[in-house]
């Protein structure tokens, strides 16, 4: 049969095709990793006192950091964490989802319930563990002491490692949660029954059937916990100056995750700081009031609502072709490529703030919100390649071939058939674009110090510059309204839309 859109073969289709299709993303990332990356390595061979007054050193830093026993303690400490974290959440996050009632309505709850604590700004996580845990207001910090949890627990270095564990726990993994329920989600049904019928018990059905569904996920979700567990700062600096298909396990742990959300709730009513006309500890509305008559609070809200759709809005297109070419076609250096936008995606951001903010400053993009929505490119394009790239997979190939014959190009190929079966998808990938981008504050800080700042920037001031925990609790919870507006809406799709591909 001869196919009407000539010059195509869907079975080996042109190298330079996939190129093509993957050069937006290259261009982004480009600008936004490889150059920063290019001028750290290039700043780590100089003496510098000045950027004009440096001095070539050669390997001299290098040698320096090799020999310096702090660095190797800091190095023990942060891969014991990093270990920690792995054997504590990627198991848990597996029982957790292994956990998810079947129906799609308690499944969609469960996934935005667990997912509440990824909406929390970073810088404030701290604050409200810690507030979590004081001896005098705090929900878990008076029961603790009552049975024996000393006041002074930073004083102790197991227990300050406990706590971090803990909050880091709480934070991500929810994360773990989603992915791993993304992959189950795929199994046909056809496939328990079988097992059903040999006799399978709980164990034999994890290992030869969910587990293999769950390697590759896992691999992501190593990959980006070992990473950001391994660069936590932001959330660490502060406290530092049952089985499968167990229910019992899953509400222990939204117990968990809920705990720490009351306490806010709790303080968010509660005045913490005198004011003409109230005395501390009332419960009052004034703290939101505040919020909506203070107009830096209502332009950070402003400016984080404007750059996450900014970033969603860049990040999503030049997404969308590279995944693409990933999961359809074969090009030259394909698995190379692949494998290095992965790589920016675990490139510490704090190593590359000082060179991004010089680019953004030659560019005119600094305190903008266009710039921090650029910025978090960085982060957000190599994973949604990656989630985008398995659902496009999930697609039957046969699809394709049938337009191809019918006389689609490839454009309108993936305009009017393709982007409809992975519409899921899109909203899954735009939601985790929204989280990490809502909550980020490494890039935020160097990137608005006078205009533009967002919301994390807010509550760093506000925690910085006084001590009206209701205030900032009651802004903290005003942050995360958003995000869970979109998780409710959102909750069908979380479990019903990862059903169509495979991660």
């Amino acid at each position: 049969m001869t196919q009407r859109h000539s010059g195509f073969n869907p079975a080996k289709p042109a190298s330079s095709v996939g190129w093509m299709y993957v050069l937006p993303s290259v261009m982004v990332l480009g600008v936004v990793g490889l150059i920063p990356l290019i001028t750290v390595v290039n700043y780590s061979v100089f003496e510098i006192f000045t950027l004009e007054s440096r001095f070539w050193v050669a390997a001299e830093w290098y040698k320096t950091l090799v020999t310096s026993s702090r660095f190797w303690a800091s190095f023990g400490r942060s891969s014991l964490f990093s270990l920690l974290v792995l054997s504590i959440q990627i198991p848990l996050g597996i029982a957790l989802a292994l956990s998810i009632p079947k129906r799609r309505l308690w499944a969609g709850l469960s996934l935005a319930v667990l997912s509440l604590p990824l909406l929390v700004p970073w810088n404030m996580i701290p604050a409200l563990w810690l507030s979590l845990l004081n001896a005098d207001t705090g929900i878990l910090g008076q029961l603790l002491t009552h049975y024996g949890w000393p006041v002074a627990w930073k004083d102790y270095t197991a227990l300050t490692w406990i706590v971090i564990l803990a909050m880091d726990t709480w934070h991500w993994t929810s994360l773990v949660v989603i992915l791993s329920y993304s992959a189950l989600s795929t199994i046909p049904a056809p496939y328990y029954q079988a097992a059903a019928i040999d006799g399978a018990r709980p164990w034999q059905v994890f290992r030869h059937i969910q587990l293999p569904k769950l390697l590759h996920v896992l691999l992501m979700a190593v990959l980006l916990r070992f990473m950001d567990s391994f660069m936590i700062y932001t959330e660490a600096f502060p406290i530092n100056a049952g089985g499968p298909n167990d229910a019992r396990l899953l509400l222990a742990f939204m117990i968990f995750t809920i705990l720490p959300l009351v306490q806010m709730t709790a303080l968010s009513f509660i005045v913490t700081l005198p004011r003409p006309g109230v005395t501390v500890g009332d419960t009052t509305l004034r703290n939101f009031a505040n919020i909506i008559n203070d107009p830096a609070l209502r332009s950070a809200f402003g400016n984080s609502i404007a750059y996450v759709l900014i970033n969603i809005a860049l990040t999503i297109p030049v997404a969308l072709p590279a995944a693409y070419a990933f999961a359809r076609l074969s090009f030259v250096g394909d698995k190379h490529l692949f494998f290095s936008f992965i790589a920016f995606r675990i490139t510490p951001p704090v190593v590359l703030t000082l060179p991004v903010f010089q680019l953004f400053s030659t560019l005119g993009i600094v305190n903008s919100v266009f710039g921090i929505a650029l910025a978090h490119t960085l982060f957000n394009l190599p994973v949604s390649i990656w989630i985008l790239q398995g659902f496009i997979a999930a697609v039957p190939k046969e699809m394709d071939e049938t337009a191809f014959l019918d006389g689609y190009s490839r454009p309108r190929f993936i305009w009017k058939i393709l982007l409809p079966q992975i519409a899921s998808g899109i909203a899954v990938t735009a939601f985790f674009c929204f989280m990490f981008s809502w909550v980020e504050v490494v890039f935020a800080r160097i990137l608005t110090t006078t205009n533009g700042k967002p919301i994390s920037m807010a509550l760093s001031a506000m925690f910085g510059f006084q001590t009206d925990i209701g205030l900032v609790m009651a802004f903290t919870l005003v942050s995360m309204l958003p995000g869970a507006v979109l998780l409710f809406a959102m909750r069908n799709h979380l479990s019903r839309g990862f059903k169509v591909g495979q991660i």
